[in-house]
């Protein structure tokens, strides 16, 4: 499994309907702050809204499904502060289950570099239902995924309006586990 990040899951229509609802919300003025003054370039504050809301969903499913499985008992015991550190490689084998995960990464508007205008929310519910998964842990870590599938489930929204609910596509788990994760993007108006 890659690090792919909610936002490379996201179909182009359904992202598409998120710029759109961030833009309208800028342009809204709805929680405090008229954007339709600023000037921008044809077409700049649009690109510039669409790479704001690209970077605030770069949430990794990889981290998300980490973060998710420290708090299953079943790998608690190696995973966990008393968790082996002899280096021994250890399989943990996970029932059907389902991890629910909430973000609230934040678009930041600011005029230049000092002066914040602005901070949109865009809520984000991760549900993912795994099953058949097997796990390699080593030293507290997990490193590997063996075998299983998982089927993410995503709910977006700009503030309190959900904007994309959406079955992400299945993803087979194999591999060795890498992970990055930026969670917050800004927008920078001049």
């Amino acid at each position: 499994m890659t690090n792919q990040t909610i936002a490379q899951h996201i179909i182009p229509a359904e992202f598409g309907n998120v710029v759109d609802a961030v833009t309208q919300e800028l342009r809204s003025g709805n929680s405090g702050l008229q954007m339709s003054g600023v000037k921008l370039a044809s077409g700049a504050f649009e690109k510039s809204v669409a790479e704001a809301v690209e970077n605030a969903l770069s949430i990794s499913l990889l981290d998300a499904l980490l973060e998710g499985w420290r708090g299953v008992k079943t790998l608690a015991s190696l995973i966990g502060r008393a968790g082996p550190m002899d280096g021994k490689k250890r399989v943990a084998a996970l029932a059907n289950h389902k991890i629910k995960l909430a973000y609230r990464p934040q678009i930041q508007v600011r005029l230049g570099e000092s002066v914040d205008l602005r901070t949109i929310s865009l809520p984000v519910i991760l549900e993912i239902a795994a099953a058949g998964v097997v796990l390699t842990v080593r030293n507290r870590e997990i490193i590997k995924a063996t075998a299983g599938h998982l089927a993410p489930k995503l709910i977006v929204r700009v503030e309190k309006v959900k904007v994309v609910e959406t079955t992400l596509p299945q993803i087979d788990l194999s591999g060795d586990f890498l992970s990055p994760a930026p969670k917050t993007a800004e927008l920078h108006a001049v």
